[in-house]
């Protein structure tokens, strides 16, 4: 069975990239930003037979490359302290959807955030493992690697904090619950409800980055049920040169939850 390796050749607009949104409300301590990106591609190539062996057609194809569109929001409590909330959508707009344009809510949080407290927030958001561990090493998803697994055991009843940074350093936690809420005996599993755990810290000096964390890989997360290490760096020699080093370890196991993960 031959095959020939796929490609994408994307194309798209931006709007309020993820380090600065466009306002469309600021007053009184009151803010609100809209961002997003409409994304296309063409896609051509890949497997000529699937998992079953059956002959499939793997020619030109024109197709979203993860188009979103998102909120963010902020509210000054005091001087130090504030609210902020995030509503993010991730919608097809390759064709004229008209019952499943926006196929997937991708973040929805609130919290509350203090320089000098740290910062909390609940809800469906990236691992904290992700934005302070292998988020630094910024290696697709695509690619087929393990690194930047911005979902794992996280995205939805989750509930994460992290300090201040103070000399550099910022340490982080959070708890994702898996809940058996509703479901009749014979639905439910036989661990019954999960709390899956993780954690770690991060140095940030100038063009150093370093992060380590853990993260408790459970079967109910698409885990294998091992409990998963991460060390990742980065260097910036330049504005348009920086090194990285990224490395994780995780046991092997027989159980595996399956499911793929996307940015």
């Amino acid at each position: 069975m031959r095959s020939v390796h796929s490609a994408v050749l994307a194309f798209g607009m931006l709007w309020g990239a993820s380090a600065q949104a466009t306002p469309v409300y600021d007053q009184a301590g009151t803010t609100l930003d809209i961002y997003g990106r409409i994304a296309m591609g063409i896609s051509g190539g890949g497997a000529e037979f699937d998992s079953a062996g059956n002959q499939i057609d793997n020619g030109v194809d024109f197709q979203d490359v993860y188009s979103r569109l998102g909120f963010r929001m902020q509210h000054m409590i005091t001087d130090d302290i504030s609210a902020f909330g995030r509503l993010e959508w991730r919608f097809k707009g390759d064709e004229r959807y008209t019952d499943k344009g926006f196929s997937e809510i991708r973040q929805s949080y609130i919290g509350m955030s203090s320089q000098r407290y740290g910062t909390l927030q609940a809800g469906n958001f990236d691992s904290l493992y992700y934005q302070f561990v292998s988020a630094p090493f910024d290696v697709y998803l695509d690619r087929g690697l393990l690194f930047n697994s911005s979902a794992i055991q996280s995205q939805g009843d989750s509930v994460g904090y992290y300090t201040p940074t103070l000399n550099g350093f910022t340490s982080f936690i959070q708890l994702k619950h898996y809940s058996e809420r509703g479901l009749s005996v014979e639905e439910q599993r036989h661990e019954g409800n999960v709390v899956a755990a993780q954690g770690g810290i991060q140095y940030k000096q100038g063009p150093l980055t370093i992060g380590f964390g853990a993260v408790d890989d459970k079967v109910r997360g698409n885990g294998n049920g091992e409990m998963l290490y991460g060390l990742m760096g980065a260097y910036a020699v330049t504005d348009q040169l920086t090194t990285r080093l990224g490395v994780e370890t995780q046991d092997s196991s027989t159980t595996y939850g399956g499911g793929a993960l996307k940015r």
